[in-house]
């Protein structure tokens, strides 16, 4: 026979608080970048630290998404040159 679970009550403060952090996971932040960030979740402000971090993992971002996108026109020339040879 199976016992009862107990019930978990939950803040809409610790709701809000798992949004955010999914948030900043889903914007490609790492947990250590997002540890960096958890002074300004609670206090609703950023410093200039946190603020230039956020402006170098954007510009991460970029870099890489420049990078598979000139990978990705040079994989499109293969495609096509190997749709016109022979079967």
């Amino acid at each position: 026979m199976l016992s009862p679970a107990p019930h978990v009550l939950i803040t809409e403060d610790a709701v809000t608080r798992v949004r955010i952090l999914q948030q900043l996971y889903a914007a490609g932040l790492s947990s250590r970048r997002i540890a960096q960030l958890l002074p300004c979740i609670e206090t609703d402000t950023t410093t200039e630290h946190q603020r230039a971090m956020l402006a170098a993992e954007h510009a991460r971002i970029k870099r890489q998404i420049d990078h598979l996108t000139t990978v990705l026109g040079r994989l499109g020339k293969i495609v096509e040159a190997a749709a016109d040879r022979p079967a």
